[in-house]
């Protein structure tokens, strides 16, 4: 996932990974793990902390194309941690080491993501050649969707189906180095209204904040329409109208294919 200047700059948990999904988005338009599948929606509370999420199958998701894995959820529930803070992570020295599996088709989408990410922010991506590190593998999924932040000791995939573009790839990166959605933002209220009549049966908890789904983060500058983290506003739409439009009604358009300002101001806050 690409990151914009001003995007919200929210380390969330850190512990994921993803199974495939058979279904292919082509194009994915908007980043979903699971398209066209809905979920249940999941509460643990630990020590007065919720962590919100919805069970799709066998995989916990939050905001549509974000995974979390088995051992945080178990963490979670055997309340080994007091707060969300506690899972953020980013990788050190802004370095992400990272794998291309064989089987991921177009891989040139990957590595002119990677480069535009190289381009614009601090971040070095290296190959990974130890399997004792953390690093992130790309590879073939249903879906484009991805962990937040960096995993600790173990590799982490970002799921790529064949529809999922360069922007796509930018947005899921986002994610990988700890970045939420610019929806997401605590402070979105005053900059943006959430059509909630508009949104499909069972895709609610995608436009939730990180408050709100128990996670710890921060806003940098203001709210920034052009972040690559931002959604479409007609995304997850039952009918074809608006789902999100900016405070007095209108719509908005959104960058799809690199960072904007805000985005790389963001990320090299995060990374100096």
């Amino acid at each position: 996932m690409k990151i914009y200047p001003y995007a919200i700059v929210t380390i969330l948990i850190a512990f994921a990974s993803c199974k495939n999904d058979q279904s292919d988005c082509s194009p994915c338009k908007t980043e979903v793990a699971f398209p066209g599948k809905t979920g249940t929606d999941k509460v643990i509370s630990v020590d007065g902390f919720q962590l919100h999420y919805t069970q799709i199958g066998g995989e916990a998701v939050m905001e549509g194309d974000i995974i979390i894995d088995a051992d945080q959820l178990k963490e979670a529930k055997e309340k080994k941690f007091t707060g969300a803070a506690v899972l953020g992570r980013r990788w050190p020295k802004a370095i992400v080491y990272y794998k291309i599996n064989t089987d991921l088709p177009d891989s040139a989408r990957v590595l002119n993501a990677i480069k535009h990410w190289e381009a614009n922010t601090k971040l070095r991506f290296i190959k990974a050649n130890n399997a004792s590190i953390n690093y992130i593998e790309f590879v073939s999924g249903g879906g484009c969707s991805s962990s937040v932040g960096m995993l600790t000791g173990k590799k982490q995939n970002i799921n790529l189906a064949r529809g999922c573009s360069l922007g796509n790839v930018i947005h899921e990166i986002g994610h990988a180095i700890g970045l939420f959605h610019e929806i997401s933002r605590a402070d979105r209220d005053s900059t943006i209204t959430i059509v909630w009549k508009n949104i499909k049966s069972g895709y609610e908890n995608n436009f939730k904040t990180y408050l709100a789904n128990g996670y710890q983060g921060f806003d940098d500058g203001p709210f920034d329409f052009n972040s690559r983290m931002m959604y479409d506003s007609r995304s997850f739409s039952s009918n074809g109208k608006p789902t999100i439009t900016k405070r007095d009604g209108s719509d908005y358009a959104i960058g799809y294919d690199r960072l904007s300002k805000g985005d790389i101001k963001t990320v090299n806050k995060m990374y100096p």
